[in-house]
């Protein structure tokens, strides 16, 4: 079985357990979808997988290497949330992930587009969380 197929499947049974635990609820409709949406994904990685419209990618298994910097970049986002705010340390968590992963090289023009793309998404974060779902979001010093 190849790798696809298992992280489909993986992801398909975490979508279906986090649905199920999610409660009936209508202050429980955020998770659901969330759940719901990766319970998708699953299924279509998984299918793909299976009926060959996906094929492993050639380089070998240290591709994987390249998310390292997101995964520590997540985690790092995680532990400033609650003093900082959910919207500065996701801003920072973006900015830095666009900076770290952008093909073109540094410039005053690049980190201006940057930033402006990280704050246009944080912006549309914030109209989607607070505005249509009205989801909490940790309140930290600055936001």
């Amino acid at each position: 079985m190849n790798q696809d197929r298992i992280a489909g499947i993986g992801a398909l049974a975490l979508g279906a357990t986090l649905y199920a635990l999610a409660g009936e609820s209508e202050a429980y409709l955020f998770p659901r979808s969330i759940a719901l949406a990766i319970g998708i994904l699953g299924l279509m990685i998984a299918g793909s997988s299976l009926t060959g419209i996906i094929q492993p990618a050639a380089g070998g298994s240290r591709r994987w290497l390249r998310v390292l910097p997101a995964l520590a970049v997540f985690v790092a986002a995680r532990f400033v949330m609650e003093p900082l705010g959910f919207y500065v340390s996701a801003f920072a968590a973006f900015l830095t992930i666009v900076w770290i992963y952008a093909p073109e090289p540094a410039s005053a023009r690049a980190a201006a587009t940057r930033v402006a793309i990280s704050a246009a998404f944080i912006a549309a974060i914030f109209v989607l969380f607070s505005v249509l779902l009205n989801v909490q979001t940790p309140r930290g010093l600055l936001l």
